[in-house]
């Protein structure tokens, strides 16, 4: 860009060269804006991946622990599991209750031993301000129970583990093939137990899962009834 020389000896940029510039100058701030909201835009995305991740793994880890937990009895009548899949919803869903070993309390103020009930569910919560129920609605909870009484009604303290899950799907390996469902009746425990766990981001509506295979403890000497070949499958969870 060049100087004008004028007669009366002052030198000065035209207009057309200040309109010039100012376009100039207005198109980088322009570009300079989009690429600015644009980090911003994925670092808040990654943020919220990040911690949706960190929820369902956590809820992933606190099923695994409990599971791990699981109370074992030379008496079977001791012990209780009980596994049903709720068909009700679009997307069928898990419902799984079982006693453990648990050395936490659940609740500070109160005598507890270390025998507990503990029930996993997926239930749709209504959102604030009126809107309607989504499949983000639905929360992960967890109930525990202490003290648990086989014949007074189901209690304890109820809690949410993770919000907006969309699949919760476990499944037992009994020696011989997969179930979907383990009865009241059944007076032994799984040898393994698959957990499938899935959520999505807000935002991007990027699906997240997590997978796990769980072997609970067995009593010392005791042996599985066949078909071990189905279980080397690692278990460790996997997050997409």
């Amino acid at each position: 860009m060049t100087l004008t020389h004028h007669p009366n000896g002052k030198n000065g940029f035209t207009l057309l060269e200040i309109l010039v510039a100012t376009i100039i100058a207005a198109f980088i701030s322009v570009t300079a804006v989009a690429a600015l909201r644009a980090v911003i835009g994925s670092q808040e995305k990654l943020e919220e991946r990040l911690r949706v991740n960190a929820e369902l793994r956590y809820a992933a880890h606190q099923i695994r622990q409990d599971c791990m937990n699981f109370y074992r009895s030379r008496d079977p009548r001791q012990t209780k599991l009980v596994a049903t899949l709720d068909r009700a919803g679009g997307v069928p869903s898990s419902r799984i209750v079982f006693y453990l070993t648990n050395t936490l309390k659940a609740r500070r103020d109160y005598p507890e031993g270390d025998l507990y009930e503990v029930e996993y569910f997926l239930e749709a919560q209504e959102p604030q301000d009126g809107a309607e129920v989504t499949e983000d609605s639905l929360v992960l909870m967890r109930r525990l129970w202490p003290n648990p009484n086989a014949d007074a009604r189901p209690a304890g303290v109820v809690a949410a583990v993770a919000r907006g899950i969309l699949i919760f799907s476990v499944r037992y390996y009994d020696g011989q093939e997969w179930l979907e469902e383990w009865p009241a009746e059944r007076q032994d425990l799984p040898q393994a137990v698959m957990v499938d766990l899935a959520t999505k981001t807000p935002r991007s509506n990027e699906l997240l899962t997590e997978k796990m295979l769980i072997r609970p403890p067995r009593w010392p000497g005791s042996q599985p009834s066949g078909g071990s070949d189905l279980l080397n499958t690692p278990d460790t969870g996997t997050s997409g």
